[in-house]
């Protein structure tokens, strides 16, 4: 379960703005570069077994960790009703030109770490996989970050029992400052 709920921070603190790419990986990493910059977001979400949506806000800083362009770093910060304490996340993105995937880890001040398939199909990012419960049963998730501009996007956080049939439980909106 911990691969699941951590997806919710990345799905919140994942920004993105258009920066230029270094030839090497031009491709890959002017695709990346959409994530580049400081973001705040607003939204809601599902806890599990709650009758009414959790709000949340936050705030998302990222950068190139060099002048190469290969690894963009994330530093955010979200703030979610009923918790008391801020929810902290670094996440790191890089793209593998040998094999054409992007990659990405995020871990947690609690030490959660979070490797979900990242993946981009038009001016949609998805984070994806699945974890199976105590009970034996397999479980899939998905973020969809969905662009409507280089300084906003929405966000929609979803679950299934089956791969196929999604029922989306968290949504937002980030944008760039």
């Amino acid at each position: 379960m911990k691969s699941a709920a951590i997806l919710f921070p990345v799905a919140l603190l994942a920004p993105f703005q258009a920066f230029a790419a270094t030839p090497a990986t031009a491709t890959g990493s002017a695709a990346l570069a959409m994530f580049a910059g400081r973001w705040q977001l607003h939204g809601s979400f599902m806890a599990f077994g709650a009758k009414k949506p959790t709000h949340v806000t936050g705030v998302n800083d990222c950068k190139w960790s060099s002048d190469r362009h290969l690894f963009l770093v994330c530093n955010g910060v979200a703030h979610i009703e009923g918790v008391a304490a801020p929810q902290y996340q670094l996440s790191v993105y890089t793209y593998d030109a040998a094999s054409g995937k992007y990659r990405f880890a995020g871990i947690t001040t609690d030490a959660d770490v979070a490797s979900p398939d990242l993946g981009l199909q038009g001016k949609t990012w998805s984070y994806s996989g699945s974890f199976t419960d105590k009970a034996g049963k397999k479980h899939w998730f998905r973020t969809l970050n969905v662009f409507d501009s280089p300084d906003r996007y929405r966000y929609e956080i979803q679950n299934s029992g089956d791969g196929v049939h999604w029922t989306t439980t968290g949504s937002g909106v980030s944008e760039r400052r």
